[in-house]
């Protein structure tokens, strides 16, 4: 995430760690040469996400809470289609990306507002005249989200139905077998019916400064 700031002058060094013991609830704490901070991301802060509930930048915030900078944490990319599922059985359900193939021009899935919808919203509405919804994952997630939000709507659909893509049903079933049975476990025939996304927070892209060796500015 860039060049590490010159070593911090004041009172902290890392020498280690104190690890909590979940079962046991006890403290160990352990002396080291070298400590490596696996921060994770930060992404479950909000609503829709991509990653496990464990992403809430503790790492980054352990960091911080030190008096050292972070940086770059404005910058979060976002996936356009997670599969929107308001009542998941499990918090996996709530997780599970829509590839980005099915609205490649390889399949032709297109964006619509409404179920009933066969015009490419991203393409009408002028968000990317020529790609429409083919175009780049910033460009696509940005529109979906404009459009939920002006127009009140829970989430948008991506439609991959044989009568948009000209794919056949066994076409679709066997190209992305995992989507299809998901969808349908969660009561959607995506060969019947388009699928309810949204996006999702995807990847953290700032955190903690370090050199090309991984270094930060923490003493040792």
């Amino acid at each position: 995430a860039g060049a590490a700031p010159r070593p911090h002058q004041g009172k902290h060094r890392c020498v280690g760690a104190y690890v909590l013991d979940i079962r046991t609830n006890a403290v160990h704490t352990f002396a080291a040469g070298v400590t490596l901070l696996a921060t994770g991301g930060a992404a479950r802060v909000y609503l829709y996400t991509s990653n496990p509930d464990s992403a809430t930048g503790d790492g980054i915030a352990m960091y911080s809470r030190l008096g050292f900078p972070v940086q770059n944490m404005e910058f979060m990319q976002f996936h356009p289609t997670c599969f929107f599922n308001p009542n998941p059985k499990d918090p996996e359900q709530r997780r599970f990306l829509i590839t980005e193939a099915l609205r490649g021009k390889n399949v032709g899935g297109i964006l619509v507002l409404h179920r009933d919808d066969k015009k490419d919203f991203i393409k009408t509405l002028g968000y990317d005249p020529v790609m429409g919804s083919a175009g780049t994952r910033d460009v696509v997630a940005r529109a979906i989200d404009i459009e939920m939000k002006q127009r009140g709507l829970q989430h948008v659909y991506l439609n991959v139905t044989p009568e948009v893509t000209g794919k056949t049903a066994e076409q679709l079933k066997q190209g992305f077998p995992d989507i299809y049975a998901h969808c349908l476990q969660c009561g959607v025939d995506i060969t019947k019916e388009p699928i309810p996304v949204v996006p999702a927070a995807h990847y953290t892209c700032g955190g903690i400064p370090a050199d090309q060796n991984g270094l930060t500015a923490v003493p040792n």
